[in-house]
């Protein structure tokens, strides 16, 4: 189960806007031991996050430049205009040129997000269960166990051995990496 729910995570990255990926990854996470049950989040948290794992960043980049191109054809087309006919239409361009400039500082506040949040190192439990302990070394208090399937972030890691983890940012240790199935490579 731990390496289907790892191999769903990196098809989710991969191809982000697939519904049968999320289908199957959420079929595989119900069969999870781990099963933290998260408050009800508001519509508009909820439509964020649906849209950051829907989005592919190279249509909004495009998008972005697409709307620069058209602010600089209305600015110039405004100047003509005024130029020509002795007349401007300062209100519609700052209106349309508002608009144009808040939809540009939206998509790249969501992309700048979007691309922090897929930076973060995640990993998937592979083994059956896994201590995680309070320091890296196997003779440390054992602060929780994760099963297989769980998806944690990585903060740290030692080498190829040990790696400080997050699980739902409230609980955090030191686990061995041979316990781990890397998503982002």
């Amino acid at each position: 189960m731990g390496e289907a729910i790892q191999y769903w995570e990196k098809a989710k990255l991969l191809s982000p806007g697939q519904e049968d990926i999320a289908y199957n990854l959420s079929i595989a996470r119900q069969q999870l031991i781990d099963k933290i049950v998260l408050p009800e989040m508001s519509p508009v948290f909820r439509s964020y996050e649906n849209l950051q794992e829907k989005l592919f960043l190279s249509h909004v980049l495009r998008a972005i430049g697409a709307l620069f191109l058209i602010l600089v054809l209305i600015s110039g087309s405004c100047r003509i205009h005024a130029k020509l006919r002795g007349s401007s239409h300062k209100t519609l361009w700052i209106t349309s040129s508002g608009i144009i400039v808040v939809l540009i500082v939206l998509l790249s506040y969501i992309t700048v997000d979007t691309v922090r949040e897929r930076k973060e190192k995640h990993a998937i439990i592979l083994n059956e269960k896994a201590n995680v302990l309070s320091a890296p070394d196997d003779n440390d208090a054992l602060l929780f166990i994760l099963h297989e399937g769980s998806k944690v972030r990585i903060n740290k890691k030692i080498e190829d051995e040990w790696a400080n983890i997050s699980y739902f940012d409230d609980k955090s240790g030191w686990i061995k990496m041979k316990h781990l199935g890397m998503i982002e490579e």
